[in-house]
Order: structure tokens, then C-alpha cells, then sequence
């Protein structure tokens, strides 16, 4: 069942992220050291995610995260961080990275990415604490648990009924199989 949720909450439509947007990229799973995150999924059950958050009132004191999209990659190359970035971001959108200067052809925010890396260390954790570890094979589906859960907040009522509806719709495929009544 719990699997059923977690490909309802992959499988929700979610528009683009717009504003002003942290990008950036965190590895999952055993513990590298010394290591370029560009290499970084050469050691076995180690995963490279590329994450995105929206800011609301960006560069004014009340400034927190907003939506989160999160996908796995086999590397942070040029064409892996331009397809994410398209995917998940508009166009017209000031991005705030570390690192990833010879992609951006988009307004640039010289800024931390702190939201964004509180966000990966809030990912860590939950994986590392609440799930005691996932297995690589599962972690997308982990991955959009984390982005639905957290782009809700504190509306844990809400993000119930939004999955229950999701689940629920007649003609919902989820799972690639559809779940016919």
C-alpha cells in the first residue's frame, strides 16, 4: 500500500518552478570521502540527486523554501543538469547554484544555496532515521514521497486528502497499470 502512495505521489501533475530557484546536487547512500560529486555514483549503492527549490520572498526577511523537485542522475554533466533544469524550471528564472557556472544562460543570483541544502540535509535524515536506509532501487519513489510531503508543509491534512484523491480517481494509473474500480 505504502508503495502505491509513494508512485501517486510521483505521479502528481505539478507545474514548473518560477522566480528565483536554488539548484544544486547532494549524493545519497554510502559514505564517500575526498571524492568530485561528478564521480560520485562510481562507488556502488551511491545515487546523485539534482535538486531545485523555489524561493517566496526571495532577499526579504520572511525568505523560506518553497516547491522542491528532486531527480536521480548518473552524473552532473552539462546535458543531465540542462534536462533537469528544463524540466523543473522556467526559463525566465534567476538560479542560485554552487558550482554549475557553465550551464547558466538564465539571470544569475550570486547567493548561498542555503535552502536548498537544508532541504538535502532534511533528506538525509528522514532516509537515514525514519527509514533506516533505502534500497537504491526504491529511492525515486522515496524521492518523491520527501518533494510531496515537503512542498506541503505543515498541511499534513491537506497532503492527505491530495493523495487520497490521487489514489482514488477512476481512471488514476499510478502504478502503469491504472487502478480500474
Amino acid at each position: 500500500m505504502l508503495d502505491l502512495f509513494r508512485c501517486a505521489m510521483a505521479a502528481e501533475p505539478r507545474s514548473r518552478l518560477s522566480g528565483v530557484v536554488e539548484a544544486g546536487e547532494t549524493t545519497l547512500g554510502q559514505a564517500i570521502k575526498d571524492r568530485n560529486p561528478i564521480d560520485a555514483t562510481a562507488v556502488a549503492n551511491k545515487k546523485l540527486v539534482l535538486g531545485t527549490v523555489e524561493l517566496l520572498h526571495p532577499g526579504e526577511t520572511r525568505e523560506k523554501s518553497g516547491r522542491l523537485f528532486l531527480a536521480i542522475v548518473e552524473c552532473a554533466d552539462q546535458q543531465s543538469i540542462r534536462q533537469f533544469l528544463q524540466e523543473h524550471v522556467r526559463n525566465y528564472c534567476c538560479v542560485a547554484s554552487v558550482g554549475w557556472d557553465f550551464w547558466l544562460n538564465r539571470p544569475r543570483w550570486t547567493r548561498s544555496t542555503s535552502h536548498l541544502q537544508a532541504a538535502f540535509s532534511e533528506l538525509k535524515t528522514w532516509l537515514n532515521e525514519v527509514h533506516r536506509g533505502v534500497d537504491p532501487n526504491y529511492l525515486p519513489r522515496y524521492l518523491s514521497e520527501f518533494a510531496f510531503r515537503f512542498n506541503r508543509g505543515q498541511t499534513q491534512m491537506e497532503s492527505c486528502r491530495t493523495l487520497l484523491n490521487i489514489v482514488c480517481k477512476p481512471t488514476a494509473s499510478v502504478t502503469g497499470r491504472g487502478l480500474e474500480q
